[in-house]
């Protein structure tokens, strides 16, 4: 027991306490949080984070819009996802303790607990060490080039296109001296896939010599492993920032419009080494020991059950305080069998 007090809650009412619970111990992935709590009926929440708390982390990076703060705790990086609802009065924090074995709902609770991951992104992603810089030899000349012509369908298509990239935010009206033209490409599902012919630019840029791994020594690397998981990043090179200096090279010309990108497009001669350079930083800890990359195809091995679950969380987490995203339909978990780069491993 301790003495009454009130709390005035967000409608004004007071609610009042005479209760506390000592040495509470809350567990969240990877960490403990240990302090009093006082029980009150607000309803809405089963557990209420304070100040004090939040002043014990020091210093936080919070996104409001995206529902995240992320803070370093006894020397590791952490990020706490809220949940992003069209209802403005939900918000909840996604914790969920850790299970001790890997099995199919171990994985599905891991995967629950990162559902961050595999959601659609609300806004810019942020910059990184590696955003994209677009060099040029010198003296070059601006590429500026007129529209292709396209049939009507085409016309349609494209104004689509551009339409959801504007209201994306991945691009922007541009008033850049370059342009270059933009092409529809069939996909397999008889979708159409939106590209910009940098070939012109791409004359003019200095080459990136970062270099893309050997699939064949990639694959080298699986000797042992029995589970495997793969991740399939949503739009990859969408996922990057051009550098701001360079932005205006980006420019497109459509038949309605001048545009340019503020995240790596498709089709510039250096994007390959940009986002390969981006994986091999974030998990180089990892690499050909329990994760492959190949651009935005991602590789989890392991010997057995109970290691992978401590590979796929690491990877998760990775993914998740860094803000890199995953299309959820192209991912595969807890397999003993997958397809990856065009072979089949087992």
């Amino acid at each position: 027991m301790v003495p009454t007090f009130g709390v005035q809650i967000g409608n004004g009412d007071i609610i009042r306490c005479n209760k506390v619970c000592r040495n509470l111990q809350i567990q969240l992935p990877g960490f403990t949080i240990t302090q009093d709590y006082y029980p009150f009926a607000i309803g809405g929440a089963d557990l209420v984070f304070g100040i004090k708390w939040l002043a014990s982390l020091n210093t936080i990076q919070a996104n409001w819009k995206d529902m995240f703060i992320i803070f370093n705790w006894q020397g590791k990086r952490y990020k706490l996802q809220g949940v992003r609802s069209t209802d403005s009065t939900t918000a909840s924090l996604q914790s969920f303790n850790m299970v001790s074995e890997v099995s199919g709902n171990a994985i599905q609770t891991l995967l629950h607990e990162f559902q961050f991951v595999f959601s659609e992104p609300t806004s810019l992603p942020p910059f990184r060490a590696h955003s994209h810089a677009i060099p040029l030899l010198p003296n070059s000349k601006p590429p500026n080039i007129r529209p292709y012509r396209y049939p009507h369908g085409q016309k349609t298509e494209i104004e689509n296109q551009v339409a959801a990239l504007l209201e994306s935010g991945f691009i922007c009206p541009s008033s850049s001296p370059f342009a270059s033209p933009v092409l529809l490409v069939k996909k397999k599902d008889n979708s159409w896939r939106f590209c910009v012919d940098y070939r012109s630019l791409n004359k003019i840029t200095v080459p990136d010599k970062y270099p893309i791994p050997n699939i064949d020594e990639l694959l080298d690397e699986l000797h042992g492993a029995t589970i495997f998981s793969k991740i399939d990043l949503r739009s990859g090179y969408h996922q990057i920032r051009v550098q701001p200096d360079d932005v205006y090279k980006t420019a497109f010309r459509t038949h309605s419009g001048h545009y340019e990108f503020l995240v790596m497009p498709f089709g510039l001669t250096n994007a390959p080494s940009t986002f390969q350079g981006a994986m091999n930083d974030l998990f180089r800890p990892y690499l050909r020991k329990s994760v492959l990359v190949f651009f935005d195809d991602i590789l989890i091995y392991s010997p057995d059950p109970q290691t992978h679950q401590q590979h796929l969380q690491t990877v998760l987490h990775l993914l998740s305080v860094n803000s890199f995203f995953a299309n959820p339909k192209k991912c595969l978990f807890g397999q003993h069998q997958v397809g990856f780069l065009g072979h089949v491993i087992s």
